[in-house]
C-alpha cells in the first residue's frame, strides 16, 4: 500500500481533470485529490492546505501555469509539481525548464502522468 497523498489538480478543463483523477485513482487509491477550476481556485486551496503532488494546466481564464507556478511554489515548497499543457511551444518548455517545473505533453496519458508521479511517490 502507497502513503496517503494530497494532491492537487489545477485545470480548467473539466475532462482533463476527470483523465488524471481517474488515473492517480486507479494506482494510487489512499490519495486524497483535490481540484481547482483555474489559477486563482488553486492559490486559494494551497494557502489552506499543504500538498504532495501538484498537475497545473497552462491555458486557463485569469492566469497562465507560468504565472501561476511562482506563487504556487512559495506556497507550496516541498510539492512536487508538473505542468500538464497542449501547448507544446518550446519557448513554453524552456521557461517551465527554467523555472523548474516539470512538463508533460497533452493529452495526457497513463504511463506520461505514472512517470511524473513516480518521481516523487
Amino acid at each position: 500500500m502507497s502513503q496517503v497523498k494530497n494532491c492537487l489538480i489545477i485545470d480548467d478543463s473539466k475532462l482533463s481533470r476527470m483523465i488524471i483523477c481517474k488515473i492517480i485513482n486507479t494506482h494510487f487509491t489512499q490519495w486524497k485529490i483535490t481540484e481547482a477550476v483555474d489559477g486563482q481556485h488553486g492559490l486559494e486551496l494551497a494557502a489552506e492546505q499543504a500538498f504532495d503532488l501538484i498537475t497545473l494546466d497552462h491555458n486557463m481564464p485569469g492566469m497562465t501555469g507560468i504565472e501561476l507556478y511562482p506563487q504556487l511554489r512559495d506556497l507550496q515548497p516541498t510539492a512536487h509539481i508538473g505542468m500538464i499543457s497542449a501547448n507544446i511551444q518550446k519557448s513554453l518548455k524552456a521557461q517551465a525548464r527554467d523555472q523548474g517545473l516539470e512538463f508533460i505533453n497533452k493529452p495526457i496519458n497513463e504511463e506520461k502522468l505514472l512517470q511524473f508521479i513516480q518521481l516523487q511517490a
